[in-house]
């Protein structure tokens, strides 16, 4: 078996084990801001130097009898290409009218599922009214992180690897070519094969065509590709843009040549045959035209901004609050083990789980009684051994007994700016009735939290703030000051899973986070800033800190600062036995799970000195 055969035997293995909706979303078209069309730039394509020669046209010289023609030549004219020009998020380049009417960019989130197809959030151009409609390939260029890319899968790794070696040898007919996005199927050839630099970088284009059975070649799903990595190794390129030319069939049923059997068994033969046929045609005979779309990828320029944290409205990054010092310890590959499930916890070690959670209680605690003091309130912990559980017995002034005995849970105080009334939210103990307590200075009463989505009311400077969601799974959030509507968003339930996670306040303003949204003050601000996700909303020492995800790597913001580590994932919000490894926050301390170069690490993060981190495990 020869290796192109071999190389299809394993596709043809591979395809049925990914799920079939994998090759639908190969073509689904991203969606996003429209460009406007700047001043048109006049040029003229440049040449391409392919791996696979032209063959030469012979000149004709003049017989020695004939007499020279005194008829002059007409002067040879320039034929100028108006294109025209992108630019987004640093990322720029021209195209011809006659590829697209229009470019629509975004920024595409992760995707995690299927896991063998995963990819880190990046850019995406979509080329709309495209030259040819209704092809199985959505015409577009997508811009990736290396660094968020590579630990996605050890074959993503390998095909960044191999590129990176394929542009340094340059073969002219290589075996093989690396492909991103990895696709659920085989890549059948590799024709017009030539080497391309843009503006800061370089990359390898051909024509190609990806299917997961010995199938004819066909206008359908032919493409031309090109695949680059920026001057600096940071940036992968991709290109996928329908192509078709006279020579080949419109599609996989159009195919003449014949019994599809025979075409099975001569296959290799075909596909030369094929590769040497595409090789000698006019490059204007392809539809679009090849040199319109080497000139559109020569001029992309890729230079993304720098990286920087949204400063979230009343933020003042000079208010004195301790530096928040991380430690990191490495768990296992991720090739070998994640978190998500109770073996994993293992590994970290339960007594260290154990004395986070007990440090989270007490700070919290210490705090929630330093707010309730000034109004004659205290909460104190008792151990039930019936429950075996701690439970708080909240107290009013010098009473013996508790106003309100045995509750089992106890959020945060919240106390107005003017000091005049604070709220305090409880679950009470164990089938006491009501279930949910708001309590005030002056007296406790029943809470709804079943339409709160147990996010209790905070105050924002002396105004109530209340969040009420109705409908479901479809759920429809408002956020209220004083029961005057102030913000109205929608978000999706799935199953056990609820996407609101923290309703937070500070100095006069609020924050809610919904679905890997942050919404300070009424506004989106991973959206307004252009970020992929921003999540893990809490208070740390009464200042906000939250992730959030750009180009594929997760930043962390303290107080408006970015601190400097940086990962490829973090684990967050997952219900049911997952949630178990979500991140978690006390008053000085928060905890998490993160992915870095295909390892998990555990991650403390606490406003205190190093040395009281030492006992974590580091074995």
């Amino acid at each position: 078996m020869n290796k192109r055969r071999c190389s299809w035997a394993v596709v043809l293995v591979l395809g049925t084990m990914i799920l079939s909706g994998c090759v639908t979303a190969i073509s689904e078209r991203t969606e996003g801001p429209r460009f406007t069309v700047v001043a048109p730039v006049t040029s003229v394509p440049a040449q391409t130097s392919e791996a696979t020669p032209t063959p030469a046209t012979a000149t004709a010289e003049p017989s020695a009898t004939e007499e020279p023609t005194s008829t002059p030549e007409p002067a040879p004219t320039e034929v100028s290409v108006e294109v025209r020009q992108v630019a987004y998020d640093g990322i720029r380049f021209t195209f011809d009218p006659a590829i697209a009417a229009e470019v629509v960019a975004k920024r595409a989130p992760p995707t995690k599922d299927p896991p063998q197809l995963r990819e880190p959030g990046h850019i995406a151009f979509s080329l709309e009214e495209y030259a040819l409609a209704g092809t199985f390939h959505a015409p577009r260029i997508l811009v990736y992180p290396v660094a968020g890319y590579r630990p996605a899968t050890a074959q993503v790794a390998r095909t960044i690897d191999e590129l990176q070696q394929l542009l340094v040898d340059r073969p002219t007919n290589p075996d093989s070519i690396p492909f991103l996005p990895l696709f659920p199927a085989g890549q059948m050839m590799r024709a017009r094969v030539a080497y391309l630099d843009f503006q800061n970088g370089t990359g390898v284009r051909f024509l190609t065509q990806y299917a997961q059975a010995y199938l004819p070649i066909n206008n359908h799903e032919l493409f031309y590709t090109f695949q680059g990595l920026t001057d600096d190794g940071q940036n992968y390129v991709s290109a996928i843009l329908p192509v078709a030319h006279p020579s080949l069939p419109a599609n996989q049923k159009a195919y003449a040549g014949g019994d599809i059997h025979v075409l099975i068994r001569r296959f290799d033969a075909y596909i030369a045959d094929v590769e040497a046929d595409l090789a000698t045609q006019d490059a204007s005979s392809f539809v679009p035209g090849l040199d319109a779309l080497d000139a559109m990828i020569q001029s992309l320029e890729v230079v993304p901004p720098e990286v920087t944290a949204p400063i979230i409205t009343g933020e003042d990054p000079d208010t004195g609050t301790p530096d928040l010092t991380v430690h990191e310890v490495p768990i296992v590959a991720a090739a070998v083990d994640g978190p998500g499930h109770l073996e994993y916890t293992d590994r970290i070690g339960k007594e260290v789980l154990k004395r986070l959670h007990a440090r989270a209680d007490e700070g919290r605690l210490a705090q929630n009684n330093a707010a309730l003091a000034p109004f004659g309130y205290r909460l104190l912990p008792r151990f039930d051994l019936q429950w075996d559980r701690t439970f708080y017995d909240l107290y009013q002034g010098e009473g013996e007994g508790p106003m309100l005995p045995g509750l089992s849970r106890v959020w945060p105080v919240s106390v107005s700016a003017s000091g005049s009334d604070f709220i305090l939210a409880a679950e009470n103990a164990p089938n006491a009735e009501p279930q949910y307590v708001l309590v005030r200075k002056d007296g406790a009463g029943e809470w709804d939290a079943e339409a709160s989505v147990q996010l209790p009311p905070v105050y924002v400077g002396d105004a109530l703030a209340s969040v009420t969601c109705t409908g479901y799974p479809a759920l429809t959030c408002q956020v209220a000051l004083d029961d005057q509507a102030v913000y109205t968003g929608t978000a999706l339930a799935v199953g056990a899973y609820m996407p609101l996670h923290t309703f937070i306040s500070w100095d006069g303003h609020w924050a809610l986070e919904m679905d890997d949204h942050l919404i300070v003050d009424g506004e989106d601000v991973g959206e307004a800033r252009g970020y992929d996700a921003a999540f893990g909303l809490s208070l740390i020492r009464g200042r906000p800190f939250y992730f959030f995800e750009h180009e594929g790597s997760v930043h962390i913001s303290y107080d408006g600062q970015t601190l400097p580590e940086v990962y490829d994932e973090v684990y967050h919000n997952q219900c049911c036995e997952g949630s178990i490894h979500n991140v978690a926050a006390g008053e000085d301390v928060v905890w998490f799970h993160a992915l870095r170069d295909g390892t998990w690490y555990f991650v403390v993060g606490s406003t205190t000195v190093v040395g009281e981190l030492e006992w974590m495990r580091t074995d």
